[in-house]
């Protein structure tokens, strides 16, 4: 589990698995497990009522963005979710250090690779030392960007 963004209202957590199923019931009874699992033991949800949407990608896993709503009209100390599950997440990464022979998008001064750029394995190397990027910025980069070559070098 790694968390993207967080917030008063807004936790953006990615999960390095699939969690997804043929049938939407299992995929929202798991997620909610997950969730449920995860906070009797960091605490990181308060009492209360959420939105949880939910997308998959196919290189990462799953993407949780869980908002605060409003506090339960019935007291107690209950946390509800309602579990919306979306279309799959278009990714990227800005990243610092380049590789050779890869093709990036130059936007804001900064570069980043798109996912079909990335393998898992490149993935995971640069995603500790990278920023990952969520689909509105990421459509933002490919749209206004100008797309970069870094060619190998020839020895």
């Amino acid at each position: 589990m790694h968390v993207l963004a967080s917030d008063q209202e807004t936790v953006i957590i990615l999960i390095p698995k699939d969690l997804s199923h043929e049938d939407r019931m299992d995929t929202m009874r798991e997620i909610k497990s997950f969730l449920l699992t995860y906070n009797k033991i960091y605490h990181f949800l308060k009492v209360g009522f959420y939105q949880v949407e939910v997308s998959f990608n196919k290189l990462i896993g799953t993407l949780l963005k869980i908002i605060y709503i409003e506090e339960l009209d019935f007291g107690g100390n209950k946390i509800d979710l309602r579990i919306v599950i979306s279309e799959e997440e278009l990714l990227g990464i800005e990243v610092e250090d380049v590789i050779v022979g890869s093709t990036y998008y130059l936007y804001h001064n900064k570069l980043y690779l798109k996912e079909e750029d990335l393998t898992l394995a490149t993935f995971l190397q640069l995603v500790e030392h990278a920023r990952i990027v969520l689909s509105e910025e990421m459509r933002q980069v490919l749209k206004y960007g100008k797309k970069v070559l870094i060619p190998k070098k020839v020895l």
